[in-house]
């Protein structure tokens, strides 16, 4: 499960299943596939979204991580709305004279609307891991559907107020 156990690399370590099983593209959490869109995520893309998940979980709510490489390229955190925290994120980068194009996106809140994913791809980011629970999800689907990004539901959230 998230937040359980010490968590020492891959998203499926980090729900308590063997990294095997990531690598096959077999996530689970429960009953429910952690795979949502279309665009599949490779194992790099596995470990950058399990990372950016464990960074996000530490970041003062609602909290989005960027991340490349096993390394934090910019956070935005503490903000009503997610599109904020987006933006926060993306002028820190932007002042660090860092890139976002191409990284994962972790955000700790689900995404009560699809325009996250849209300012996401935007952005230039391949992958995003959200814990999923809005009653819009299927609208973030399909937006991550039409940019081809990956969009995994973590199914967990971490409140840090």
């Amino acid at each position: 499960m998230l937040g359980r156990g010490r968590a020492r690399g891959g998203i499926a370590e980090l729900i308590g299943e063997p990294e095997a099983e990531a690598r096959a593209g077999r996530l689970q959490l429960g009953a429910r596939e952690l795979e949502q869109t279309k665009a599949q995520a490779d194992a790099q893309t596995m470990h950058d979204l399990a990372f950016a998940s464990r960074v996000a979980k530490f970041v003062k709510s609602n909290s989005v991580v960027f991340a490349s490489a096993g390394r934090t390229l910019a956070i935005g955190a503490g903000q009503m709305s997610r599109i904020d925290s987006i933006r926060i994120a993306e002028t820190k980068a932007a002042d660090a004279k860092l890139t976002l194009k191409g990284s994962v996106m972790a955000s700790e809140a689900f995404f009560p609307f699809r325009d996250s994913v849209d300012t996401c791809a935007k952005i230039g980011v391949r992958a995003i891991v959200q814990p999923g629970g809005s009653i819009k999800d299927a609208d973030s689907i399909t937006a991550a559907d039409e940019h081809g990004i990956v969009l995994l539901f973590s199914g967990m959230r971490h409140f840090r107020h």
